[in-house]
């Protein structure tokens, strides 16, 4: 299956990048550290003037951590900057490295060079912002479409007693949501790529085109984002046991949750780079060919004989005779040994005796 071997291609790409896949790895964990870090001064303060900090470090709830948040005014001014400063560093960052690192899947994809990463990051930037763009408004008409039916199902059961219907549409909603988000995704990935490997300047084109190519190969394209949202939902579950298991009350729990958390987000690095290595060999693989253009054949046109005057011909002398052809040379016959040996006939003995 097609979907099957570009899976199993774009993870051997993978294998190739691994500097790259460094690089993208060390810059998201340098953006994370700007939240961490205010984010764990703020829970080390909290739970210093708390009687249940043994208790609550035992099993840390995130849903408590976002509900300590809200009473703290002044303490969530100096984290809000913090927040949205990661975001918009993160999302640039993301759109210039997806640039060096499709770029480098493309162009050469057996070992990696930093000189071309970095050219292909600078070179691809605005066409993948201005992308980036549009993919934000996808994303947001596919969270719009998909909680259309919980819409529904809120306006007829609002008022009722039956609690189950708003659940089914909850459910529903979800699973929506999630596809939705998926086929965006996926049409933005191709859209980056036909940017690359086409060396094409209009985003907007380039994300209409992907919608129609990822359509035409349906199976194909969203395979490999199943197959890869299977492998991310195994690593994801194996990740939340692991953390559920730990108690970070000790350094080295601490220091080995943090381990494992650092592990899950390379994973989701690497996953998107095999992301991206599927895309270019399928696309490379079944991109359109444009028509090749009509060939006429002219008949070439002769060129004029020129007539030669006679007058121009060289004349010929009357005394001149033509040369004679040399006659071959004549062999002489051989006789054959034969002939030689027999001696000739009499004529006695040609005639009969004479008596």
């Amino acid at each position: 299956m097609r979907a099957i071997r570009a899976f199993l291609r774009g993870w051997a790409a993978l294998a190739r990048c691994k500097a790259a896949l460094t690089i993208v790895w060390l810059f998201f964990a340098l953006v994370a550290l700007i939240v961490a870090a205010p984010a764990a001064s703020m829970s080390m303060q909290m739970l210093g003037h708390s009687r249940m900090a043994g208790r609550l470090l035992e099993r840390f709830d995130v849903a408590w951590f976002g509900e300590q948040l809200i009473p703290l005014g002044t303490a969530m001014a100096g984290f809000g900057p913090a927040l949205v400063l990661t975001v918009v560093m993160a999302w640039l960052g993301s759109v210039l490295l997806a640039g060096g690192v499709i770029a480098q899947l493309n162009e050469n994809p057996e070992c990696f060079r930093l000189g071309p990463f970095l050219a292909g990051a600078g070179r691809n930037f605005w066409r993948f912002f201005r992308l980036s763009l549009f993919g934000l408004l996808g994303c947001g008409l596919a969270l719009l479409i998909g909680s259309v039916p919980g819409m529904i199902v809120s306006a007829i059961y609002k008022d009722g007693m039956e609690a189950w219907p708003m659940g089914v549409a909850g459910i529903v909603d979800s699973v929506l949501i999630v596809l939705l988000l998926g086929w965006m995704v996926t049409v933005t990935d191709y859209a980056k790529v036909r940017l690359v490997v086409d060396d094409a300047r209009s985003g907007v084109m380039a994300w209409l085109r992907s919608f129609a190519f990822v359509l035409r190969h349906f199976g194909t394209t969203m395979g490999i984002w199943a197959l890869n949202a299977l492998v991310f939902l195994i690593v994801l579950a194996v990740y939340l046991r692991m953390s559920n298991i730990m108690h970070p009350t000790a350094p080295g729990a601490i220091a080995l949750l943090f381990v494992v958390q650092q592990v899950f987000v390379l994973f989701r690095t690497a996953q998107r780079i095999a992301v991206w290595g599927a895309a270019v060999d399928v696309y490379q693989e079944l991109k359109p060919v444009p028509p090749v253009a009509a060939v006429v054949e002219e008949t070439p046109v002769q060129a004029p004989v020129e007539e030669v005057e006679p007058a121009a011909l060289a004349p010929v002398e009357p005394n001149e005779a033509p040369a004679e052809p040399a006659e071959p040379p004549v062999e002489a016959p051989v006789e054959s040994a034969a002939a030689e040996a027999q001696p000739p006939a009499e004529a006695g003995e040609a005639g009969g005796s004479g008596v």
